[in-house]
């Protein structure tokens, strides 16, 4: 590539969907992406959307010819994988960091296990990039993998290395409570939850803790209906605070959506319990169900909700026509 060359032109030329589909040919196309990035650094470029796109589609591409690849030509799945770690690595490139969070929901069995485990072991080179790889695979192998307990116990043992780093602490501590909740432990995935909320505090983002805290205390509840009536109520004034007081629109909203989730929770404790009074001053705020965390679902959630309020309290003035 000549000094001369154009990256805008370049990566406007450049056609992922022409590719061929060959190992060979993605990994000269990942390093052709690899000099327009360089070539874009350079002429201090900001607008890297089309080579962002383009190093995704690649990037998939390759992953799709790579249990094959490892079978017929493995050094050069080593070398293309070894590529694309090599450019996530620049912490100059929008693709970095961020795209490994990403790549813990990709269903690819083999390539996005190796290039997690590859980069968790860059432990001395680049240490916050291995530790996102690290968590990653964990959020990626208690999604895919079917002996969840053996991925808790790895992510546990990982777990102490995070004490000075809260953040990511958070991250780490919401995976091993999803993995305890899909092995059914549902006390200890609301107790690594709130610890999950607690280091986001910590670090800084009081809105993920709350949010953390309020799943928690979901599951709590819906172990035992109505034991968490009243930390619902305080954490419900909390999320009232931040819809009203919040900084920008998107905080405000996602603080109300919040709130509707946890009268929500409250609700369905009170259906349960045949708790009338409860019901019925739930369902009269209850009033943005499109903003609930079920909402696909939430109509008829509503509509049940109004029948058990119907039964229990027939002259009720907050039930629909």
């Amino acid at each position: 590539m000549t000094s001369e060359s154009n990256p805008d032109d370049l990566a406007s030329n450049l056609k992922p969907e022409l590719v061929d589909d060959t190992a060979e040919t993605v990994c000269l196309a990942i390093e052709e992406l690899n000099e327009l990035l360089s070539a874009q650094i350079s002429a201090q470029l900001t607008d890297t959307e089309k080579l962002v796109e383009a190093f995704q589609q690649h990037v998939a591409s390759f992953a799709a010819d790579y249990a094959s690849l490892q079978q017929t030509a493995p050094e050069e799945a080593e070398r293309g994988r070894k590529m694309i770690i090599d450019m996530m690595r620049s912490t100059m490139t929008p693709y970095n960091l961020k795209t490994l969070h990403n790549y813990q929901y990709k269903k690819d069995a083999l390539f996005y296990r190796d290039l997690l485990r590859e980069a968790g072991a860059m432990t001395m080179e680049e240490p916050e990039f291995s530790r996102q790889a690290t968590i990653t695979l964990g959020g990626w192998r208690r999604r895919q993998e079917d002996d969840t307990q053996a991925v808790i116990d790895d992510m546990l043992e990982f777990h102490p290395s995070l004490q000075a780093l809260p953040v990511q602490r958070s991250s780490l501590e919401y995976e091993i409570s999803q993995a305890f909740k899909k092995t059914g432990n549902i006390e200890d995935a609301a107790k690594w939850m709130e610890r999950s909320g607690l280091s986001a505090e910590i670090g800084g983002d009081e809105d993920k803790g709350r949010m953390a805290r309020a799943e928690a205390l979901k599951w709590r509840d819906e172990m035992e209906p109505g034991s968490q009536r009243d930390a619902l109520l305080a954490l419900e004034e909390e999320f009232t605070k931040r819809a009203t007081h919040g900084l920008t629109p998107e905080i405000r909203d996602e603080a109300e959506r919040w709130r509707q989730n946890v009268i929500c929770f409250r609700a369905r404790a009170a259906e349960y319990l045949n708790d009338a009074e409860e019901l019925e001053a739930c369902l009269r705020v209850l009033d943005t169900p499109e903003n609930i965390e079920s909402g696909w679902s939430l109509q008829d959630e509503m509509a049940r909700m109004n029948d058990k309020l119907r039964e229990l309290k027939p002259d009720s003035d907050q039930l629909s026509e």
